[in-house]
């Protein structure tokens, strides 16, 4: 992992903390940089077409679902004013240092596109669904037990003996 020294860095200057996407790749050079209020950017150097570059990005939260798959909240999931959230994203050269990258982070995409509240409202509505799905299996649960039947098929059904 040729950039791993300087994503770490970029994550310290930021207030965060950095870990690669994958442990068992040295080439691999992506990552999620994770800041002090939650907040987590995808890092990514190069590519085709696009050496010397480094891409940074929203890496927005999740939840499980009532069948305990992970569902991913995205900004275009999220509306405002009747209109979907975009998800911003910047490039910059891999050739500045650490500092100037996450001046550059914060200025451009933390501020002037508003990744860090667009971030918290895709959190608001993960936090949304977990809360939904867990009022939603307590009332599942309680249906069953009043009545003798047993929750099954990923608490969206109730079966009984007969």
């Amino acid at each position: 992992m040729k950039h791993i020294e300087l994503f770490g860095n970029i994550a310290h200057a930021l207030g965060g903390t950095y870990r690669p996407l994958s442990t068992e790749r040295e080439d691999d050079d992506r990552g999620y940089v994770t800041l002090a209020d939650g907040v987590e950017l995808f890092i990514n150097a190069g590519g085709y077409g696009n050496e010397g570059r480094i891409f940074i990005s929203g890496s927005y939260p999740s939840y499980r679902d009532m069948q305990g798959n992970k569902q991913a909240v995205l900004p275009r999931d999220v509306y405002e004013n009747n209109q979907r959230l975009s998800s911003p994203d910047i490039s910059v050269s891999a050739a500045k240092s650490a500092a100037v990258i996450a001046k550059d982070v914060e200025r451009r995409l933390l501020g002037t596109l508003m990744l860090r509240e667009i971030w918290h409202k895709c959190k608001a509505r993960a936090d949304a669904h977990t809360e939904h799905d867990r009022r939603q299996r307590e009332v599942i649960e309680r249906a069953a037990k009043a009545t003798g039947g047993a929750v099954r098929a990923g608490l969206t059904e109730i079966s009984y003996g007969y």
